[in-house]
């Protein structure tokens, strides 16, 4: 991909024509009039879209000219769709447009346009398409069923597949326990990429549990996934002794030993 940015950037350089050359999430280089494809968003969702300064022509001055500003065209977005312009003179350029968390699946076209204030190159527009769906993340547990003591920490490993050209931050929550874990855990998964997120859950009572956990985008509810798992608690002799390597509570110094060689004899394996 390195190799391939590369040499896009250096026929950007060597054509008559001011360029835009984009990054992320898509990277290539367009001139006026031409399409950028940016994939599949989410509804609600924020893209960044990453561009380089160079434009490709000379500036009046001599040497080569640079971009000033990306700009999303506020006219062109779809209706509840709102943008950022990036900063001026940044490098690279960062222009963010956020999807309305009400729009429909389908395909949308955006313009943005690059802008130079005083060096002669005139401003560049391209249009950007994209495909919004509710089906941009994919969720699933390493391993579904865990057992734990009581009271002790179960440690399950949810995986998050962002399917999406925008990088988002997703919600992970527990329902099917005796008691409601309050435990909720927010994860960052940048855009086309996945992770796996360590999650604890605990149970003050012994037994076996479904359990559902809840993964919701932050941009909307309608970006989610349900992976299922069973939870298996014991209450046992073992149990507690592998408790004890964990910390225990205040006792006298007679007990405090006995506990840490029942902690110590329960970790041996």
């Amino acid at each position: 991909m390195k190799k391939l940015l590369f040499g896009l950037l250096v026929l950007a350089t060597f054509a008559s024509a001011a360029q835009i050359v984009a990054i992320e999430p898509v990277a290539g280089v367009f001139t006026e009039g031409q399409v950028l494809d940016l994939g599949v968003v989410g509804p609600g969702q924020k893209m960044e879209i990453v561009a380089e300064r160079i434009t490709g022509e000379n500036a009046r001055q001599g040497g080569e000219a640079l971009w000033d500003r990306l700009v999303a065209v506020p006219e062109s977005l779809p209706q509840g769709w709102t943008s950022e312009p990036s900063k001026f003179y940044e490098s690279p350029m960062r222009a963010f447009v956020t999807v309305s968390r009400d729009a429909p699946d389908g395909d949308y076209v955006f313009t943005i346009k690059t802008i130079d204030e005083y060096e002669g190159v005139l401003t560049t527009a391209i249009q950007c398409k994209v495909s919004v769906s509710r089906s941009v993340l994919e969720t699933g547990l390493l391993t579904e069923r865990v057992s734990a003591g009581v009271e002790q920490p179960a440690l399950y490993y949810v995986k998050l597949k962002n399917k999406s050209s925008a990088s988002d931050v997703f919600e992970i929550s527990v329902a099917g326990l005796p008691k409601e874990n309050a435990v909720v855990k927010r994860v960052f998964v940048r855009h086309n990429t996945e992770i796996v997120a360590p999650y604890e859950v605990y149970s003050n009572e012994q037994g076996e549990y479904s359990l559902t956990f809840n993964v919701v985008s932050l941009s909307s509810d309608a970006i989610d996934g349900k992976p299922k798992g069973t939870l298996i608690t014991y209450s046992s002799l073992y149990y507690d002794m592998l408790a004890c390597s964990r910390g225990i509570l205040l006792f006298p110094s007679v007990e405090q030993t006995l506990y840490a060689l029942f902690g110590i004899a329960a970790n041996l394996k």
